[in-house]
């Protein structure tokens, strides 16, 4: 730019010796576009930079959304496991299978609808996201819109879930507290007779576990976040275009993606009803009607978060032409749209 300007003057200054005018004005109006268009070739590289600035930030909240939804199901996947395993305990307890030395071998039969389990997602990618709402970049709003989504609707479900179960929790050891001499001896993890004979025979303890186990059916609200957050999760690898390995609980839990290989389900069907369900590939991993599917044999196909649910593929002459869905039995076929 230096040496242009320089050249230009040279020019401006030869000309006005030479006392030609008209040539003068032109040479310093071709001057004054070139500068111009310096000036906005300079904008536009420095637009481009921005952009991709910009660019690189998001990409690097979502990535960190990335790394944050696999570390919260497998956190989620260890609690969901708990209050399994919790309820399990709970229905013994409602149906009377328990005895006074059950209690006395177990202590933790004593905490079954006094305790709940606590669980704080991370927020380091979300936070990093909210702070670049402003330059999302246009090819990733779609998948950023999803994020929002996710954590405005399961954060709303969590605070209420949470809420409910503190708020039941702190009532009925209020209630111990108020009512039974013996409730110093619960956290010393000690026991007397008139201890046990409530657990074993108290309505009032027999309403506070079904309480517990209504607010947990199903694995509660673990089982639904663990649900979105799988979904979310492909979503991202699909978008990103991840090929790194899923971590092993979740790997475990989807099995192994075949983008290749499951191309043949892919489609639309009909059934009985006349509805049309949809197979899709989502990041390596079959959905049908957006349900993830586990891959357990050639054809065959689990439902990753239905218990006993699975589909099952018929194939003629290379190609599939039907599913069954079985949940255990068969309740229902659909045939598979031709062209799709």
């Amino acid at each position: 730019t230096c040496l242009m300007i320089k050249f230009f003057r040279k020019i401006r200054q030869k000309l006005v010796m030479e006392n030609k005018t008209s040539k003068y004005f032109k040479y310093a109006i071709g001057e004054i576009l070139l500068v111009i268009i310096g000036i906005l070739i300079a904008l536009q590289i420095n637009n481009w930079n921005d952009n991709q600035n910009n660019l690189k930030e998001v990409e690097n909240a979502i990535f960190q959304v990335l790394e944050d939804i696999e570390e919260d199901i497998v956190t989620v996947d260890k609690i969901y496991k708990i209050i399994v395993y919790t309820d399990s305990l709970a229905e013994n307890v409602l149906n009377s299978q328990y005895t006074s030395n059950d209690y006395k071998e177990n202590y933790r039969l004593f905490w079954v609808g006094l305790q709940y389990s606590t669980f704080d997602y991370q927020v380091a990618g979300i936070n990093a996201l909210e702070n670049l709402q402003k330059i999302i970049p246009k090819k990733h709003k779609d998948i950023v819109s999803e994020i929002n989504k996710f954590y405005v609707n399961y954060g709303k479900r969590y605070n209420k879930s949470f809420e409910i179960e503190r708020t039941n929790t702190t009532e009925n050891h209020r209630y111990l507290l108020e009512t039974q001499d013996w409730y110093y001896l619960l956290r010393d993890r000690k026991y007397n007779d008139k201890m046990i004979d409530f657990y074993l025979n108290s309505p009032r303890y027999k309403n506070m576990v079904a309480m517990f186990k209504s607010n947990n059916r199903d694995g509660g609200f673990a089982r639904e976040y663990q649900v979105g957050a799988v979904q979310l999760l492909l979503k991202l690898r699909e978008k990103l275009n991840i090929e790194k390995p899923l971590h092993s609980v979740v790997a475990e839990m989807l099995g192994k993606p075949q983008k290749n290989e499951f191309k043949k389900f892919v489609g639309r069907y009909k059934r009985d009803d006349g509805e049309i369900s949809v197979i899709s590939n989502l990041a390596g991993f079959l959905t049908f009607d957006g349900r993830i599917l586990k891959n357990t044999s050639t054809y065959n196909f689990d439902f990753v978060f239905s218990k006993d649910w699975r589909l099952e593929f018929k194939e003629e002459n290379g190609e599939i032409v039907e599913l069954n869905a079985y949940a255990p039995m068969l309740i229902g076929s659909a045939k598979k749209i031709k062209n799709d």
